[in-house]
């Protein structure tokens, strides 16, 4: 049935055969196994990844109290403890065979926001180049992994069109000069667009101009303001609030697009809380060539008026005086900027120390300088030392170049465009077993700044010092304390916790009419925030369940019927006792990514708290059982379905530990509001439809261990029992997307001492974090 891993390895038979006879082979026998799993029937084989992924799922829910199931005989807590011991211990063994025969991590290359970053410091740029490249595979929400990093002929051609685009602007920005702009809008060219009707109203003060609050689109768009080139701008401007709410303010937004029907994608550049005291703002964003800047009101649950009334005869007099809400602009500028630095930058990063005459590098030995330039570059480009034989056909073709009678930058172009297609920069060079200092320094840039080593890392590497604990410790607490760590934030939670994923389901605007893109935003703000809180203050995993505190602006506080009306950035705020939103299972973004816009689904919430914060991975469902259809009339609830779906045996095993964490959920609508009824869409007398209360919401539910629980706050009370799993769960997430490997049960082992070294520190964030790093998981390939 079960056989030991090899000679020497933990006995398995004779003491998980007992077990199984007794406890779980009645069900998941040879002769008609529960959910097709038979336990007779396969063995535990170090060759066989698979096999060690079932027999794994076997011990966890084991150990969960999970199964057997409630209801059925139980093994005694002895019995069940040494189960659990001696299966773990055969399949971390069978899994470190396979891992030692077979390694941890095949071929890692940069993803592509990676590459955007990792050209931009080569090259002193900053021009966008994410959308020059083809989306990257996520196999387990990660785009840092290997296994999902397959290089196609399609995907190489995007990759050098990428590196064609960037350096052109290098040579661009270091050989020629800058484009210049700045301009001052009076009042009237904001307002000048041929009679068209959604440019801001000038006021009859004469001293601003108007943009009201309404749902018809491209409202406050200024066709004076299109650029005439793709770059960076500086956005200032004067605002205040007409007609201000009770809260004492107007959300407003700032977007970039074209502005019309035949394009209306539009672009964020950034959201402000405007009040009646006239207020400056700045903001830096790119714009593409031919779109102009849009402002307007963009909370949803301000008053809206038709923009029909505006532009009546004297409308905007009138809209004024029935009291709609608007923003006032009174002054408006941009200018182009260059984030990168001066055009000494690009040329320093191209050239060296040589001269530019005539927006040329002048060199009296164009051969020696050549090759000088590129051992230069390529250090840089490949993340450690090269010698001349590494770079040889490299070099070879830009000295080609050079003997056509083409000018040294051609040459150096041509060089630079070669080191940049070569594997050596697009992929991790990692050897099997410990990494070099080297090796080291890259992993450490690319988990926290998701870019390139820079100099202070690199010098470590080569003084060999970076396997020293202090110096690694030192480097990480560095890393973490740049502005650069922002990146890690964004993208390590924006993977992780799914935030890139708030994009993918529209709420319904009947149904959920408060929210709106400002909310949106507050909402992946508040998360990244939180996350950021964690990190800089070494604040405890548990938080990331339950915390006291939540990072909130004026426009969260509102949404959630909390007391912060005087932010307008993401701050720290003390909960209430008792209050359901602390930790991420309270915050918006959270349960929207888990919802669908219309409604909540258990199952979704219950799969992302298994598999994102319990270290305790869903298995997909059976093809052959349809999905639950939500029922958006509101005559039957969620749990009225689901009892359905769980009547399926194969559904059944796995909604034991689904079903709770989703319920206990269920108070929190599809946008984050708070909820004791449902919504359900009715339609109204003279056509349309509305929202009225549905059936009320039973957020109470039992664990798999038999522990029931009323409401949210006491399901994270239940959870809160064994922070230790939350910290497991972090850490193995982090260490995924560290090596760009998923986790084995030879690396489980691994995690659980890295874990506990940073109990005394009560599971801290920013301890994990050095832990991590530290481990032989990121240490070794």
């Amino acid at each position: 049935m079960l056989a030991a891993s090899a000679p020497g390895a933990p006995p398995a038979a004779a003491t998980l055969e007992p077990f199984l006879e007794s406890n779980c082979t009645a069900c998941h026998g040879a002769a008609s196994p529960a959910a097709s799993l038979d336990l007779s029937a396969f063995r535990l084989d170090p060759e066989d990844p698979d096999s060690i992924a079932r027999w794994g799922r076997v011990m966890e829910r084991v150990r969960d109290g999970e199964m057997p199931p409630q209801g059925m005989p139980q093994p005694e807590t002895a019995s069940k403890q040494a189960f659990v011991e001696s299966l773990r211990a055969n399949l971390e063994d069978a899994s470190a065979q396979w891992q030692d025969k077979h390694g941890r991590v095949h071929g890692r290359r940069l993803n592509r926001v990676e590459y955007e970053n990792t050209l931009h410091d080569l090259l002193a740029i900053d021009i966008p180049l994410v959308q020059l490249l083809p989306e990257d595979s996520r196999p387990g929400s990660f785009d840092t992994l290997a296994s999902g990093q397959q290089m196609s002929h399609f995907q190489l051609e995007a990759y050098l069109a990428a590196a064609d685009a960037a350096l052109d602007e290098s040579f661009r920005r270091a050989l020629e000069p800058r484009a210049e702009y700045r301009h001052e809008f009076t009042l009237k060219e904001l307002t000048s667009t041929g009679g068209n009707n959604r440019d801001p109203v000038l006021r009859a003060n004469g001293e601003e101009v108007l943009v009201f609050s309404t749902n018809l689109v491209f409202v406050g768009r200024m066709n004076s303001t299109v650029v005439d080139q793709s770059g960076w701008y500086r956005v200032r401007f004067r605002v205040k609030s007409v007609n201000t709410p009770p809260e004492g303010h107007i959300w407003t937004m700032l977007r970039s697009g074209v502005c019309y029907a035949r394009a209306p994608m539009m672009y964020w550049i950034g959201k402000m809380r405007v009040t009646p005291e006239p207020q400056d703002y700045e903001f830096t964003a790119w714009i593409e060539e031919g779109h102009m800047l849009e402002l307007r009101p963009g909370d949803k649950t301000l008053e809206r008026v038709t923009y029909k009334e505006v532009q009546a005869k004297g409308g905007a007099e009138a809209v004024e005086a029935k009291g709609v809400p608007a923003v006032a602009i009174q002054s408006l500028s941009m200018e182009r900027v260059y984030p990168a630095g001066p055009a000494a930058s690009a040329a320093r990063a191209l050239f060296g120390e040589l001269p530019i005459v005539d927006g040329a590098p002048v060199s009296a030995d164009p051969a020696a300088d050549l090759k000088q330039r590129m051992l230069a570059f390529a250090e840089k480009a490949f993340r450690r030392p090269v010698d001349e034989e590494r770079i040889a056909p490299y070099l070879s073709l830009a000295n080609r170049t050079l003997e056509r009678g083409e000018p040294l930058r051609e040459a150096l172009r041509a060089g630079y465009r070669a080191l940049l297609s070569s594997p050596r920069f697009l992929y991790f060079q990692e050897n099997p077993g410990e990494l070099d200092d080297y090796s080291i320094a890259s992993r450490l840039s690319y988990l926290l700044w998701s870019t390139t080593p820079d100099e202070a890392l690199l010098a470590d590497a080569a003084a060999g010092r970076l396997r020293q604990p202090e110096t690694l410790r030192a480097q990480v607490e560095r890393l973490l304390d740049s502005p650069r760590s922002q990146a890690f934030v964004q993208n390590f939670t924006g993977q992780w916790l799914g935030l890139r994923e708030i994009d993918t389901t529209l709420p319904d605007p009947t149904l959920y009419p408060e929210f709106d893109d400002v909310l949106k935003r507050s909402m992946v703000e508040e998360t990244e925030g939180f996350f950021a809180e964690l990190l800089a203050k070494d604040l405890s995993a548990r938080n990331f369940v339950d915390s006291d505190f939540a990072m909130l602006d004026a426009r969260l506080g509102k949404h959630y019927g909390l007391p912060a009306a005087d932010f307008e950035a993401i701050t720290r705020f003390e909960l209430p006792k008792d209050s359901p939103r602390g930790g991420l299972l309270g915050q918006g973004a959270i349960l929207k990514i888990t919802a669908n816009g219309t409604t909540t689904s258990p199952v979704l919430r219950g799969a992302w708290v298994n598999e994102r914060l319990l270290g305790s991975p869903v298995p997909p469902p059976p093809a052959d059982v349809p999905a639950v259809e939500p029922d958006i009339r509101g005559a039957k609830t969620i749990r009225e379905q689901l009892a359905k779906h769980r009547s399926i045996p194969a559904c059944a095993s796995c909604h034991v530990k689904i079903d709770p964490p989703g319920f206990a959920l269920e108070s929190f609508d599809p946008v984050g509001g708070w909820r004791d009824h449902y919504r359900a869409l009715v339609d109204k007398p003279k056509g349309g439809a509305t929202w009225r209360e549905g059936p009320a919401v039973d957020p109470s539910y039992t664990l798999p261990d038999g522990t029931p629980f009323s409401d949210v706050n006491e399901f994270r009370e239940a959870v809160m029992r064994h922070p230790e799993r939350v910290a497991e769960s972090f850490a193995e997430h982090l260490l995924t997307y560290a090596t760009g490997a998923s986790l084995s049960y030879a690396d489980r082992a691994t995690v659980r001492e890295l874990v506990e070294s940073t109990a005394s520190s009560d599971y801290g964030v920013r301890s994990i974090v050095h832990a991590a790093v530290e481990s032989p998981v990121f240490l070794r390939r």
